[in-house]
């Protein structure tokens, strides 16, 4: 299942995607996260947790381009691999969206230089990542 499958579609996920979600978003808010980074866990080869899954035979692919953070290559327990990819790309649209991140930054002036230079640097990595997507696509 790949990521662009994801974005693309406009119907959303049901189920235990939406509690994933719901409690991503809620342990987020309660902590107050500066600058919250949503991946999709990828189980690398030679890592124990790509033994255990491709020995309980949940890797889905092979192809290691899609190994990049965002596309799930296994399969979860409890949930589809296409709740957890909606869930993650929901995620990341909420809190980097151009709100989201001027809120930041403002956030970490009162916290001074340091944490506002980085704060600063990241937002501007999400939104130059976010425009080669889109020009990308």
């Amino acid at each position: 299942f790949q990521a662009e499958d994801g974005i693309r579609d406009v119907e959303r996920s049901r189920g235990l995607g939406d509690v994933y979600k719901r409690q991503t978003h809620e342990f987020v808010k309660s902590t107050d996260i500066d600058n919250p980074i949503f991946n999709t866990l990828t189980p690398f080869p030679g890592t124990p947790i790509y033994d255990e899954l491709e020995k309980q035979g949940r890797i889905l692919t092979h192809d290691w381009e899609k190994y990049d953070l965002l596309n799930v290559v296994f399969k979860p327990k409890n949930m589809t691999p296409e709740e957890l990819l909606h869930g993650t790309i929901d995620l990341r649209k909420e809190f980097h969206s151009n709100l989201q991140t001027l809120k930041r930054t403002f956030k970490t002036v009162s916290l001074g230089y340091h944490p506002f230079k980085m704060t600063t640097i990241q937002n501007i990595t999400f939104i130059i990542n976010r425009i080669s997507y889109i020009v990308n696509k």
